[in-house]
């Protein structure tokens, strides 16, 4: 009846009254959502839309509906960093397999913000991803660029070798490692350099300029041995392509 006459406060307050007699944490969230749907659609009010939603995913926390509405309300009322709170507030809750995606999206959120807090947060999170799953390419993107973005050479190199490892083309992860390589050197670090050019040549030994990479840093770090042996592969390796 209320509904019919538009009074969609009044349906509001009935849905909230009819939500404190039920039990099952699934029909608590759905009628939520009803409420929110109603505060956004009906009553144009979105930060109470967005309250009421963080209320049904703290009832159910793996519901991906209440995280997309979450999420869209959000961006619609530019309220990003409390989105990301409400989710954050549940990521122990739901199911280890939805920890990720979760997480994610809390990330995503904070990054919508410029505030160097958010970003922090939002680096905090994507590194957690990564120790529940440590070839998430979502994760590992994000943390390349959040490391690029603060000049964190020692986080990038560790990140560049991560991706390195799940590429499975042989020349972009060749790239990586080549990188990874660069900035080990940079700071001097000569066995992390080596260490990080012989992982990327794991995909393709054939690589001349991986070879004079390593040939060179050998030389540096005083490897007599390895020089030998490498700059002895190369030499098979020319002999071959004549041949």
């Amino acid at each position: 009846l209320a509904e019919d006459e538009g009074d969609f406060s009044g349906l509001v307050a009935l849905l909230e009254a009819r939500r404190q007699v039920v039990d099952d944490a699934s029909d608590q969230a759905g009628l939520l959502r009803r409420i929110a749907e109603l505060c956004e659609s009906k009553l144009g009010d979105l930060p109470r839309a967005l309250d009421v939603l963080g209320r049904a995913l703290a009832a159910e926390p793996g519901s991906h509906e209440t995280v997309d509405n979450l999420e869209r309300v959000a961006e619609a009322a530019g309220a990003g960093v409390e989105a990301a709170k409400r989710i954050e507030a549940v990521l122990e809750a739901p199911d280890p397999m939805m920890f990720a995606d979760m997480a994610l999206r809390a990330a995503r959120l904070r990054l919508q913000s410029a505030e160097p807090a958010n970003e922090e947060a939002a680096l905090t999170l994507y590194v957690r991803v990564l120790e529940s799953d440590p070839e998430n390419v979502t994760a590992l993107e994000a943390l390349d660029m959040l490391y690029r973005r603060h000049g964190d050479t020692v986080r990038l190199a560790d990140i560049l070798e991560r991706r390195g490892a799940c590429e499975l083309d042989p020349s972009r992860r060749l790239v990586f490692y080549a990188e990874a390589a660069s900035l080990h050197e940079s700071r001097g670090d000569l066995p992390a350099a080596i260490a990080a050019w012989r992982r990327g040549r794991e995909g393709d030994e054939t690589d001349q300029a991986a070879i004079d990479e390593l040939a060179r840093l050998y030389e540096a770090a005083g490897e007599r041995e390895n020089q030998v042996e490498i700059l002895r592969d190369k030499a098979r390796m020319l002999d071959d392509a004549r041949e």
